[in-house]
């Protein structure tokens, strides 16, 4: 199964957004573990997991959940 342009286009986008949406939630992350302890970090890691499971449900190629939330690691720490 090959890979179009199109494809790889919207993974990437995806990908770059949920980073960024990862990275405005850091916060309120913070702030519920403040709150609630360790467990409110589990809201943001919810956030962070999504991309993949978006990637995977849009694209359906072997290996596009990987590649999306490698993609989006890779962004998010370029951000920071």
């Amino acid at each position: 199964m090959k890979w179009k342009m199109r494809e790889i286009v919207v993974m990437a986008a995806l990908s770059v957004v949920f980073a960024v949406v990862y990275l405005a939630f850091l916060p309120v992350g913070s702030l519920l573990a403040g709150a609630l302890g360790p467990i409110g970090w589990d809201v943001v890691f919810g956030i962070w997991f999504i991309v993949s499971i978006i990637a995977a449900y849009i694209i359906r190629k072997p290996g596009a959940a990987f590649i999306s939330e490698t993609v989006a690691a890779v962004a998010s720490c370029q951000v920071v």
